[in-house]
């Protein structure tokens, strides 16, 4: 099934073809230079004293109990390395200090063998994309749904990026999403969501690293009508140049909220492990028990609330 035609440059603004070009022009730098090229470029943005970076400590501070501050640099370095694995994923399965090592084989036998759909439900935890690349390299077709990024030419960009090591995307603006979802599980194909942030989806409130936490539901509700394999999936480098897949299939539970449950405990499990390679940056808890969804700057006071009383 075909869902998005390629990014063609016919199609493609000026700007988005600049910044392809500039892509295309890191992606050339040799692998382990780029790599240290962007951690030290998020050791740089580290230091920015942005609002993000204080809404990243005062959530590590409230789950991890703890003082955050010589965390902060290495998420941002993490996510500098991740920006420059994924300007050139390809090359990665051709280093051959690579190494891949997937707990839960079995799960991914049964994804592969395309006799039923599968909801793969991951997260902004290691290099996602990367996940997705392997996967495609086992002989899957990948869909990731997702919600297109509000400048045009960074989805220009991604775009590009996808579309070099074969994910299709299906955006949740598109009118024929959910019947392009229902047809490639019908299809046996492979729909993947990163379902570990607070958006105005329909969703479900349950407990994430011990806090409640509004979670995507969407997606499972699909999975579950239409008999799919339902699979949480995540990637972290384990150690430089080795990546560790965990996959944990939850089909056997019948409801949204036990696999939501299910999914956001094996995700708070590897968090914890590796809590630098997590979008702590990101407004996880904005929307509170009683259904009030705060704003950036409200969900920062409540933050600081919360920590000088202790959570």
């Amino acid at each position: 099934m075909d869902s998005i035609e390629p990014n063609s440059a016919s199609n493609t603004s000026l700007s988005g073809r600049l910044l392809i070009a500039l892509i295309k022009v890191i992606a050339a730098i040799p692998y382990a230079a780029r790599i240290k090229i962007g951690e030290v470029l998020g050791q740089l943005m580290s230091y920015i004293p942005t609002r993000d970076r204080e809404i990243a400590r005062q959530q590590l501070r409230m789950v991890l109990k703890g003082e955050p501050d010589l965390l902060v640099p290495e998420i941002y370095r993490h996510f500098g390395r991740l920006a420059m694995q994924s300007f050139n994923i390809n090359k990665i399965f051709e280093n051959p200090q690579v190494k891949f090592t997937v707990e839960g084989e079995q799960v991914l036998k049964d994804a592969l063998s395309g006799r039923r759909g599968v909801v793969a439900l991951t997260a902004h935890l290691g290099n996602w994309e990367l996940l997705a690349a392997y996967v495609i390299r086992q002989g899957a077709r990948v869909y990731a749904v997702g919600r297109e990024a509000n400048y045009r030419p960074l989805q220009e960009a991604l775009a590009y990026l996808r579309e070099s090591y074969g994910l299709k995307s299906i955006w949740r603006s598109d009118k024929k999403g959910l019947k392009q979802i229902i047809q490639c599980l019908k299809g046996g194909d492979i729909i993947a969501a990163l379902i570990d942030q607070d958006t105005r989806v329909h969703s479900e409130l349950v407990n994430f690293i011990g806090v409640p936490a509004r979670t995507p539901a969407r997606l499972v509700e699909v999975g579950l009508k239409y008999n799919a394999h339902i699979v949480a999936a995540f990637i972290v480098e384990s150690a430089p140049n080795n990546f560790r897949i965990f996959l944990h299939g939850i089909e056997e539970l019948s409801s949204v909220k036990a696999v939501l449950e299910c999914y956001s405990d094996f995700l708070g499990q590897l968090i914890l492990r590796y809590p630098q390679q997590w979008v702590w940056f990101h407004k996880r808890w904005r929307t509170l028990p009683d259904g009030k969804r705060l704003s950036g700057s409200e969900y920062l006071n409540y933050l600081r609330k919360v920590n000088a009383k202790g959570y």
